[in-house]
């Protein structure tokens, strides 16, 4: 397997805070080191009230 470096990557697999507005949110990603296989990504939210206004 092929090593991707993540050393600038500041939220993925970390506790990150709720940003001010969809504007200010950032979405990392990573190359995709098995692009011709499918892959199914699951998001998951430990505490949905956390999003709740």
């Amino acid at each position: 397997m092929i090593k991707t470096d993540v050393s600038d990557l500041t939220q993925l697999g970390s506790p990150t805070k709720r940003p001010a507005s969809p504007a200010d949110a950032v979405l990392e990603k990573v190359p995709n080191a098995q692009q011709d296989t499918n892959a199914l990504v699951r998001l998951r939210c430990l505490n949905s009230r956390l999003f709740a206004r």
